[in-house]
């Protein structure tokens, strides 16, 4: 980019194909105004699916909506390839500032740079900050992160940082003891965060015994790390909560 774009953006890049490459924003901003109402799956954000991707150096602002059956929603991108895809190459995101807020309405995972990181070639995300409020407002299962919604396959969060409030507005159903809710990411599997801040309210009216709400991560597993990261944001939930880590297993937390 060479200058800000003042045009509002309604429809994600890449959502009948995966966007590839590299997108260098050069410090520029854009805005963005999507409202995802389908009965589809979708991925929602500036990109819909990253693959084999480079993102950096780009300022966001304006909002993204999602309801439907189900959607991975953020403000950069909504996933990055699916495992199942068995593609070769690496997402990296970085530099990058979400001031856009989001909400979600459907099943999925919503964060404030991206919704899921879910590729085996251990995709990251790095040097970002979200300053946009995520709100999940559902009877459906949710995984929302100040940063991701949801971390899988080695993917690495590392030097990021959160001021955006964190809600999760769900009720006791099945769905609702799901719930995975964190500053930094809502669910951690086989993956690691280092060197990340929360600051702002992290709140889920209703997690089970299953989910959790963390000041950084909702749920962690699977050999997940959490090292030398700080929360000063006030964590409020019914159930699992704490200010680092609401629940999880097989996981390790150092220096934070």
């Amino acid at each position: 980019m060479t200058a800000n774009i003042y045009d509002t953006i309604r429809n994600p890049i890449g959502l009948q194909n995966h966007f590839r490459g590299n997108f260098n924003g050069n410090n520029y901003k854009l805005t963005l105004g999507i409202n995802n109402t389908t009965l589809t799956i979708l991925r929602l954000g500036l990109f819909s699916f990253i693959e084999d991707a480079e993102i950096h150096n780009l300022i966001v602002d304006g909002y993204v909506n999602s309801s439907g059956i189900q959607s991975y929603t953020g403000g950069f991108f909504g996933q990055t390839a699916s495992s199942t895809l068995q593609i070769i190459g690496t997402c990296i995101i970085s530099n990058c500032i979400n001031f856009a807020n989001l909400s979600g309405s459907a099943v999925g995972h919503i964060g404030g740079i991206g919704g899921t990181i879910f590729s085996r070639n251990g995709d990251s995300v790095i040097n970002c900050i979200n300053a946009g409020n995520i709100t999940f407002n559902s009877i459906q299962l949710g995984y929302i992160g100040g940063i991701v919604g949801g971390a899988y396959y080695e993917s690495q969060i590392i030097n990021c940082l959160n001021l955006g409030k964190v809600f999760c507005i769900s009720f006791s159903t099945p769905n609702g003891d799901y719930n995975r809710v964190g500053g930094i990411c809502g669910f951690l599997s086989s993956s690691h965060i280092t060197k990340c801040i929360n600051s702002a309210l992290v709140i889920s009216s209703y997690t089970g015994t299953i989910g959790g709400v963390g000041g950084l991560v909702g749920l962690a597993q699977s050999g997940s790390s959490i090292t030398d990261c700080i929360n000063t944001g006030a964590v409020e939930g019914s159930e699992k909560k704490d200010c680092i880590l609401g629940n999880g297993s097989s996981y390790t937390i150092t220096n934070c």
